[in-house]
């Protein structure tokens, strides 16, 4: 039997409002390596987006650095991939160095993305899919092609690499495909990094490859099994809480026992949260009562208060109250009559008028030179 760890989006340099959050990922980390002990773990799988941008400050680089000589010192191997967050190029340049601490990178996609290992008499061959870019699998596409001629080509491209590694792949006990891919059909929490997320370009669970034991998914924050895979697969989600879009969800690993004429078992362990997020949702008046309920604590807090009328200072007040704890407020006023047939009429596919309406509801001035470089961009990603 052969034990897998599996982890994914660590966005190691995250901020949320100006607050680092590594101290909440190294705390994740540090219970990682108790797991790895207590649960005799044989390998660590790591399905991308390690970092948070491609330019990770230096402090989340040691960190991580320092994971991973933690491992190595334990004698755990880690194949990890590239996610969209992540820099190919700095992987690249990492990968050789890496591999002295047992850290398998694969940084690019490649036909021979293939990592096998023996543990004790048996093999594990993994197989790496870091996140196959649309902007790259569509940009030689014809330009007279809708977008639903390039949703299709996109998927069917991506099957086709499936395939390919799959057939190509060395003789071994054990499979596992590790990739970072939107599957149609996934539920996101609205932390992930949203051009990569619409259903534009988004693979069909079904188009999943049959010749693998498990499929280790990353870029989902939530955990989830892809439904209608041909074997299990899973999004094992945020070792943290990224953001208020995931607040209130419980985060961890999956550990995964391979076993010879079984199907793998996928054991959820759950993860204590250094600061877990908090959106409070409350009435002006009910302030005081909300105050009382979250003084002192550890989470960090987002309120989102419902006014009656503006009141001048309001915000400054709460931020006294509740100190570094509370890292967002929003004041709410009620909708005027003629601003709420103007949201009913709204279009998501024209942001610009989202983005008037938006402003409008909020009293923000919209100067013609901002309202231009907002359709200029628009112009230029569509």
């Amino acid at each position: 039997m052969i034990r897998v760890l599996h982890s994914s989006d660590w966005h190691a340099g995250k901020t949320l409002f100006k607050r680092d959050r590594l101290p909440d990922l190294d705390h994740s980390l540090l219970q990682m390596l108790e797991i790895v002990e207590r649960e005799a773990v044989d390998v660590f799988v790591i399905a991308g987006d390690l970092y948070d941008s491609f330019h990770p400050p230096s402090h989340a680089i040691e960190s991580l650095n320092q994971f991973f000589l933690a491992l190595h010192a334990r004698q755990i191997p880690v194949a990890m991939i590239s996610g969209n967050h992540d820099s190919n190029q700095l992987w690249k340049s990492m990968r050789d160095i890496l591999q002295l601490a047992s850290v398998h990178v694969f940084d690019r996609l490649q036909k021979d993305a293939f990592y096998t290992l023996k543990i004790r008499d048996e093999s594990l061959c993994i197989t790496g899919l870091p996140y196959p870019s649309e902007r790259q699998l569509v940009r030689l596409s014809q330009e007279h092609e809708t977008l639903a001629d390039q949703r299709k080509h996109y998927a069917e491209k991506v099957a086709g690499i499936m395939k390919i590694l799959a057939n190509n792949r060395p003789e071994a006990d054990f499979h596992i495909l590790c990739a970072h891919l939107m599957l149609n059909g996934a539920e996101p929490t609205h932390s992930e990094r949203a051009l990569s997320l619409a259903d534009t370009f988004a693979v069909q669970p079904q188009q999943l490859p049959d010749a693998y034991d498990y499929i280790a998914l990353g870029h989902i924050h939530k955990r989830q099994s892809a439904k209608g895979s041909p074997v299990p697969a899973w999004y094992c989600g945020t070792p943290y809480q990224i953001d208020f879009g995931e607040h209130g969800m419980e985060k961890g690993i999956h550990l995964v026992d391979l076993e010879q004429g079984k199907q793998p078992n996928v054991r959820f362990v759950k993860l204590e949260l250094l600061h877990p997020l908090e959106l409070i949702v409350c009435q002006e008046e009910a302030l005081d009562t909300i105050y009382e309920q979250w003084q002192g604590t550890h989470h960090y807090l987002k309120l989102r208060v419902n006014v009656k009328a503006p009141r001048r200072g309001l915000v400054d007040d709460l931020r006294e109250r509740f100190g570094k704890q509370l890292l967002q407020v929003e004041i709410k006023l009620p909708p005027k009559p003629d601003q709420m047939r103007i949201y009913r009429d709204l279009q998501l596919n024209q942001p610009l008028d989202v983005y008037r309406s938006f402003c409008l509801a909020n009293q923000l001035d919209l100067s013609p030179e901002l309202e231009k470089t907002f359709h200029d961009l628009w112009e230029a990603v569509q």
